[in-house]
């Protein structure tokens, strides 16, 4: 990892790249742009990273690294409904702040074969951990046991929503509402997300798990 001066100015590169990706689309934005909000020559950028790609793999490399860091618990200690929301509260921000990526996700993984790579090593890297996430509800009692086939259903289901759905949403839903793509959108995407959890949720934590329900209900 870069240090020093270096360092930092490839930190600011990778923040300004975001923003403008987040607010204008990765296609619509190159080098050219990013140099220009910064003030920096294209020349000083091409010394940090050689292409927009470069940068894109960078972000989500940094993606990549946060979502592993929210789903490691401590097993040792037992979950609670209260964990789940704060997992949640740290997936929304997390896809907030990279959401040019689930924005234009199959754009990106075509036009980028290291990011296509990238993209198989985090679902197996999520998906592995969402396994374990889901053992400690269970031991927790918030969840029912359940067997294997279901529990690799729901995983997968789970995944591949949270993936797709700020895509589609902007593809389809929000394109035909007065309101502009926002936080809320991903918290509608959490919700369809809980309706999936909610038929293996245990009678006493049912209560508790109604209330997230209603928490992150968007209309749409």
């Amino acid at each position: 990892m870069a240090t020093g001066k270096a360092g930092k100015t490839r930190a600011r590169i990778l923040e300004a790249a975001r923003g403008l990706f987040n607010s204008q689309g990765e296609r619509l934005v190159s080098t050219n742009h990013i140099a220009a909000a910064l003030d920096m020559s294209p020349g000083n950028l091409y010394y940090h990273f050689r292409n927009k790609g470069e940068i894109v793999q960078a972000l989500f490399g940094e993606l990549s690294l946060e979502s592993v860091k929210i789903l490691s618990f401590d097993s040792e200690k037992p979950f609670t409904i209260e964990d789940k929301r704060q997992l949640l509260e740290d997936v929304v921000q997390l896809m907030w702040h990279y959401r040019f990526v689930y924005k234009d996700i199959e754009y990106l993984l075509t036009e980028n074969e290291q990011l296509k790579n990238g993209m198989l090593e985090l679902s197996q890297s999520v998906i592995l951990h969402m396994k374990k996430l889901y053992q400690l509800m269970v031991a927790a009692g918030i969840f029912c046991d359940m067997d294997g086939k279901d529990r690799e259903a729901l995983i997968f289901n789970s995944w591949m929503v949270l993936v797709s759905w700020v895509g589609f949403v902007g593809a389809t839903i929000a394109s035909r509402s007065d309101g502009e793509f926002s936080r809320n959108t991903i918290r509608r995407g959490i919700y369809q997300v809980l309706m999936l959890d909610k038929s293996y949720v245990m009678p006493a934590h049912r209560e508790a798990f109604q209330q997230l329900l209603d928490d992150y209900y968007v209309e749409v």
